[in-house]
Order: C-alpha cells, then structure tokens, then sequence
C-alpha cells in the first residue's frame, strides 16, 4: 500500500479502505403487510396521513454500501483512516481532525505505515513540519529502512533548507541539502520508481537550479502517479522557471487546483507566475488564497506584504511584516520591509517626529545586522534633513554613506556637497535662522522726528521748504 495521493491525497488506498457517500434511502413506505408499496406520509404508528408537494418530487434511492477493510489491520483503524480521508476530501478540508484520526488509526495498528504518512502529511499542511518529522520518523523506527519513510524525512529537510535560505543562512541550508541527498539516492539505486524518493530528488534539484535533472525526476513521479499533487507543482515550477509562463498557469490551474483546491503551493505558485505576467490583481488574490488555507504560511504572507507595500497601504504591509516577525525573529527581508512600512506610516501619523524617529531606529537596527546595505544611511540622513529637520544627524549620517558605500566619483562629490551646504546653515544657525525674516529699521519715536542736520524744521501747518539745487 502506498500513502494517499489527492489532497494528503485520496487515491487508490482511499478506494481499497472503502470511503462510500453515505444517504438514506427514501420515496416508498411499504403497506402493512409488507408486500405493496403505497406513497404518503405516515404518523409514528405507520398510518397514511396525507400528501404535499414533495410526495410527487421524484427521488433517487442511495445504495448505503458497507465498507471494505482490508486484511492484517485493526478493522477500528481503518474506520479512522477512512474518517481522516473525508475530514481531508471535503469541500472545506479539516487537517487538524484528519491528522487526529490518522493518528488515532496509527495507535490502534502501530504497522499501518499510511496511517503514519498521511497523519504527517496533515501536520504538514497545518504548518507543523517539525511534528511531521517525528511522525515519520515514528513510521521508520517501526519498521527499519522503509523507502517512503526515509523519503518523507529528506523531503523535511528540503523544505528547511529551502527556509534557512531565505533567512540567509546559507552554510545551514548546504548542510541540510547534503542530508537530504545522503537519505535520497540509496533509494533510487535501491527503487528507482519510488514515488516519494523522486518527488524529493525533484524538489532537491529545482532548489540547486538544475532544472533539467528536476524534470527527469519528476517525470518519473507522474509515470506512476499522474494526479500525484506534488510532482504537478513541481512540473508547473520547472515551467515558470524555464519562462514558459503560460503552460505554468495552466499546470497549477488545471492540473494541480482540480486535484486540491486548497493546495498553498499551487496557489503562492499561481501567485508567482500572475506577478511575471504583470498580472498583480490576480497575484494578489492567489497569494490572499495561499495564506487563507494555510495562516502559518510566512512565505506567503511575505509576498503580500511586498506587495502591500509597493501599492502604498504601509499599515496592511506592517501588520503582515510584524506577524512574521514573531514567528521568524531573523528573517532579515521581513525586518527592512517592516522599516519600509514604519517610514510610510510615518507620512500619515498624527505625531510625525516620533513615527518617523521609530523607523530611523528600525534602520539602525537593520544596519547593525545587516551593514551590507549602507544605502540605508543616505535614507537615514535624508529622513533626518527632510522629516525632522535634525541637520547635525543628516550630516552625520550623509558622511557614513560617503564612508561605508562605494560610491562612484560623480555620486560622492554631489553627497559631499549636500554635506558642505548643511555644514554651512548648521554654522549660519540652522534653519530657523535661515527663516527668520531680516532685522528692519528703528521705527521712528513718536511725534515729529528731528530734521536732518543742516534742514530747517518747517512751522507746524506749512509744506517744507524744497531743497536748494544741487550746486
């Protein structure tokens, strides 16, 4: 037997373990004696009471068909596998009940190995990688050197490696690929058609850019598995990157959403690919989808904060940052970015000065971590001059970028002139200074002011006498 394949996945396994539709039977009441059917309502003691407008609806009997378990397991697990597999196969999905039920399938028959796999396979989705690890790990500790078990736990550490990258752990994301790879190809050599090894080797080789090998992987998942959910996003994947934008689409459209309609992959992917077509509208809502079925989805939350950010709703793009923050303290993209939207909410803020000296912190703290980024000194020295009018810390901070970024020739004479004219107010006494209007004349005392020497006053009543010419 092998784990499920649609959603955590119903497949072949959910058809062997006996998911049914369930119904009641209906349209006929059978007469007293059992032998002729007579329509009608009928009270609790089976007497015929009258008819209404549903009596001539014509209705359709639902065959109840008994569930068909399979040999060597408890018939009780299987009972809670097959409740796992319709809290997953339902309109609106419940991974936390399907994993409670793939659990409790997993306690009743230790050796069930689907139930381990698709309880992990639902922690996954809920966001509990680490959980999911244990899980599989209790699955292989039960039976030593099982493939798909070993596959499941590389296939965790590529989606770690895969995170570390992103917060920029770059020596820890070597090491857990490397793990990965050591678990993954005595596999292959082993079973060359197994469907969680390949889907693992596919996923390895996207993330060191070697398409074409990603692509031989995967096409060997969906020799096996066509509808197999991971393999088709993975196809989808190989086609966005390879720019063929269009036939991505229509992977994670048509193929991946009508196997899962909740897939967060498919939908951060569809999201991707809708941002390469310059399509952001639909980006927007396939990002909005991703993190609707999956809250926990950072990356996810990540690209619509971004995207928040860059159509001016700084508030919307702070609160997403913030939130990622609290679950991925290092992750340096979301730190500038929630820089960037405490600078923008500073524009509105009723107390201006205090926004805008909170995102000049938040710089600063970014820079201690991250000093490869000394443009953030010219935003700095800018905020300082333009927003708060502090020419002391512009200049101060206008000669760190001149210290710390490698400016060309023309950029570093034009920021030390910038440097030169704030030096030249601060000495002339600031800005204030400069806005003060110039000191006018004495105003004359009141009453008549005295002649000019060598003028006659004239008498009180009479037009001064004119000036003698010039001689």
């Amino acid at each position: 037997m092998r784990a499920l394949n649609r959603s955590i996945g119903m497949g072949a396994l959910a058809a062997l373990v006996g998911l049914s539709a369930c119904g009641s039977s209906g349209g006929q009441v059978k007469g007293d004696d059992g032998d002729e059917p007579r329509t009608g309502k009928v009270d609790k003691d089976g007497q015929q009471v009258g008819f209404d407008d549903d009596d001539f609806t014509r209705k359709d009997v639902v065959e109840v068909k008994a569930p068909v378990y399979l040999d060597g397991i408890d018939r009780a697990a299987q009972d809670s596998f097959r409740e796992g597999v319709t809290a997953v196969s339902s309109r609106r999905p419940d991974f936390k009940l399907a994993a409670d039920k793939f659990k409790e399938a997993s306690e009743k028959a230790p050796d069930f190995l689907e139930a381990y796999f698709n309880w992990g396979q639902a922690l996954e989705r809920l966001g509990r990688g680490e959980e999911a690890l244990g899980v599989y790990q209790k699955a292989l500790d039960k039976n030593p050197g099982e493939p798909s078990a070993t596959a499941y736990i590389a296939k965790i550490y590529l989606g770690r490696a895969r995170a570390a990258r992103l917060l920029g752990q770059t020596a820890e994301a070597d090491n857990l690929m490397a793990k990965a790879k050591g678990l993954l190809d005595p596999i292959i050599s082993k079973d060359p058609t197994n469907v969680a090894a390949n889907n693992a080797l596919a996923l390895y080789h996207l993330l060191q850019g070697d398409v074409d090998t990603a692509e031989r992987f995967v096409k060997e998942v969906l020799y096996v598995e066509p509808s197999n959910v991971t393999g088709l996003n993975t196809r989808g994947l190989i086609n966005l990157k390879r720019g063929k934008l269009l036939l991505a689409k229509w992977v994670f459209e048509n193929k991946v959403l009508r196997e899962d309609p909740t897939s967060t992959e498919a939908h951060t992917n569809l999201g991707y690919t809708y941002i390469k077509m310059d399509q952001r509208p639909l980006a927007m809502k396939h990002f909005q989808l991703a993190l609707e079925h999956d809250s926990e989805n950072m990356e996810t939350r990540q690209n619509i904060a971004a995207m928040l950010l860059e159509h001016l709703d700084y508030a919307g793009a702070l609160g997403h940052y913030e939130k990622i923050l609290q679950t991925q303290p290092n992750n340096m993209e979301a730190k500038i970015g929630r820089c960037d939207a405490l600078y923008g909410v500073g524009g509105a803020a009723e107390d201006k000065p205090k926004a805008f000296a909170a995102a000049i912190g938040c710089y600063d703290a970014f820079l201690k971590e991250s000093p490869e980024r000394p443009d953030l000194y010219k935003r700095i020295a800018e905020t300082y001059q333009n927003k708060l009018q502090n020419l002391e810390k512009a200049v101060e901070y206008f000669e760190l970028y001149g210290k710390k970024a490698k400016l060309s020739a023309t950029d570093a004479d034009r920021n030390q002139k910038i440097i030169t004219v704030l030096k030249d107010i601060i000495a002339k006494g600031g800005l204030k200074a400069l806005e003060e209007p110039p000191p006018s004349e004495e105003p004359a005392p009141e009453g008549d002011a005295p002649a000019p020497e060598g003028e006659a006053q004239a008498p009180e009543g009479e037009a001064p006498a004119p000036a003698p010419d010039a001689q």
